[in-house]
């Protein structure tokens, strides 16, 4: 059985694993479909594409995290595709399906298990940039046959994009800290960071010059002292489903964080796991929420 990341490990790599364009795939692997029509998706990104992308009758089965209320942004529409797996090449097979969608933190060995299945796969790198979200969208829409559909999502995801900037863009740029419960933070060269830039604000870590996920100390987290402190209550397990409270006094904060000027005016904001989380077009939503909390004065109500 190949292994599987938690949710955490997945907003980890959401901020800072390199992109890697999806779909390069061992010399033996079966070649993928023209057309597939029973389509497996495996995790989040595979999940929120594939119902974007095509029509649930061509979606054979998806991961139980589709589900997942506290990090999944398809829980209604992943209900109407009624099959589940787990992460195993067997369990997988069993569904029958003629393309695998998979994540970029699922190990090579289970690539290597469905091609001997005859089975073929196609890994969704994970975006560093909004750039690589275009790029992402538009290999897994190729793949799927559904490269309208592919286009119309990345306009629809750019024009939001572009209200949350001008809503939000020219106001006081306000620096921002994440975090989010996991001792790491992420900095330049994220994701989060350039939304975070697009919804008017900075992460204080990139304005230091630091890149990727930074290690987030006690002591780090007092000595930056952001304007907004940015806080996720999602946490999972070794087996990503026992999900417990990470919430740590106001929003689960180590009380010596009181001294912060962001948690002294009320500025502690809390974001949704799921728009933490997400590495497709659905970012556009998290530049949104961003936009809110950054520039709101004052306790959340």
């Amino acid at each position: 059985m190949s292994s599987w990341a938690v949710p955490a490990t997945a907003f980890a790599l959401a901020c800072v694993a390199p992109f890697a364009a999806p779909g390069v795939t061992p010399s033996r692997a079966p070649p993928p479909p023209t057309h597939p029509v029973h389509v497996v998706a495996l995790g989040l990104p595979a999940d929120e594409l594939a119902l974007a992308l095509i029509d649930t009758a061509r979606i054979a089965a998806l991961d139980r995290f589709a589900d997942d209320e506290g990090a999944s942004n398809v829980v209604e529409p992943a209900r109407s595709v009624s099959r589940r797996v787990v992460v195993s090449a067997e369990a997988i097979a069993a569904v029958d399906p003629d393309l695998v969608l998979l994540p970029a933190w699922t190990g090579a060995d289970l690539d290597a298990a469905l091609h001997r299945f005859g089975i073929a796969t196609l890994r969704i790198g994970t975006p560093t940039n909004v750039e690589d979200v275009r790029v992402s969208i538009r290999t897994v829409a190729a793949a799927l046959d559904a490269h309208d559909r592919g286009e119309a999502l990345i306009a629809d995801m750019d024009a939001s994009l572009a209200h949350t900037h001008a809503r939000c863009g020219g106001q006081p740029r306000r620096t921002a800290l994440v975090d989010a419960g996991s001792g790491l933070s992420p900095g330049a060269h994220t994701l989060l960071a350039e939304l975070v830039q697009i919804a008017g604000g900075e992460l204080l870590l990139a304005r230091q010059g630091l890149s990727g996920l930074v290690p987030l100390s006690l002591e780090r987290e007092l000595s930056l002292d952001p304007d907004v402190l940015l806080v996720d209550a999602y946490r999972a397990d070794a087996r990503a489903r026992g999900i417990v409270d990470a919430t740590r006094a106001a929003h689960g904060l180590d009380p010596r964080l009181l001294v912060l000027r962001a948690v002294a005016n009320g500025d502690v904001r809390p974001l949704h796991a799921r728009l933490l989380l997400t590495t497709t077009h659905h970012i556009a939503s998290t530049a949104d929420a961003l936009c809110d909390a950054l520039h709101a004065r004052g306790p959340s109500s």
